[in-house]
């Protein structure tokens, strides 16, 4: 099936995004890691597309096609708005489901959190809830890698991004290749938002313009919530695992011989996982494929 193309202007920046899928079936918005592009999903659609489901695949703002990366310091909320804009301009107001991985599920987050009453689901990879307190070890890590990427080529840093993406040699060459179009500045940047974009305020979830608003610091999703997690990524490991002690509406699916960026690594019980939890949640309708 072919994928139509589209762009729209953002703050400095143009979002490419593509859809494909009956017009009628329910829409799976999927949102890439940071450092990567809508094609690390390539292994999703042929099955969603089977299966009778619409999808729409993005590229955040200094990743892939969608250049320049315009407004900084970069946010998850920039991010989020971004992909309700998207959102805006192609569903009508129509429920969506939405599936992230890393950064992007925590752009995904947001996203449910400020629109409860259109996203049906979430689906979330390797992703850490996005008003969970960011650990003092890991600001400090922040701080540290940053002084040291001063001081490394960015050919280094290339290769510590595809290493620690994926156990697959082939989604580890993808990985490498993905982030060979961005400067330093954009790859700093990119990964500044992503170690730090964890944060525990109580207004950082609401949304900035008017509507509902939320004070609590527990982030519990209105929606089911399905957590993908590779048995090889022991970070990922324990952040679903708190998730799901805390939110009894979690299910959490730990996906054999697969790293952080499971999808890639093991396609094939991912898409079993994301298609079962879907056909629950977000079915198609009779007559629709």
């Amino acid at each position: 099936m072919e994928e139509a193309a589209a762009v729209i202007e953002r703050s400095g920046s143009s979002i490419h995004y593509w859809t494909a899928g009956p017009e009628r079936s329910p829409l799976v918005v999927f949102t890439h890691d940071g450092l990567a592009d809508h094609r690390m999903f390539d292994a999703q659609l042929a099955t969603l597309w089977e299966a009778g489901y619409r999808t729409l695949r993005w590229d955040m703002r200094g990743h892939g096609r969608s250049q320049p990366l315009g407004k900084t310091p970069l946010t998850v909320r920039d991010l989020a708005d971004d992909l309700l804009a998207v959102l805006d301009a192609i569903t009508l107001g129509r429920p969506f489901c939405l599936v992230g991985q890393g950064l992007g599920g925590q752009v995904a987050q947001v996203v449910a959190r400020w629109r409860p009453e259109r996203a049906a689901a979430l689906v979330l990879v390797a992703t850490a809830q996005v008003a969970e307190r960011v650990p003092v070890r890991r600001r400090v890590g922040w701080w540290w890698s940053r002084a040291r990427l001063r001081c490394r080529d960015d050919g280094w840093l290339r290769h510590r991004v595809a290493r620690a993406a994926a156990l697959r040699r082939s989604a580890q060459t993808y990985a490498f290749a993905a982030t060979d179009p961005l400067s330093r500045r954009h790859l700093v940047e990119i990964l500044r938002a992503t170690w730090l974009a964890a944060h525990p305020r109580p207004t950082y979830l609401e949304p900035s313009y008017p509507g509902t608003h939320y004070s609590s610091l527990a982030y519990v999703a209105a929606q089911p919530v399905l957590l993908l997690v590779g048995d090889h990524d022991a970070a990922g490991l324990r952040a679903a695992r708190r998730w799901s002690e805390r939110d009894p509406r979690c299910e959490l699916v730990v996906v054999p011989y697969a790293g952080h960026r499971a999808n890639q690594d093991n396609p094939t019980e991912f898409n079993h996982a994301l298609v079962s939890f879907l056909a629950a949640h977000c079915p198609v309708p009779r007559g629709v494929r």
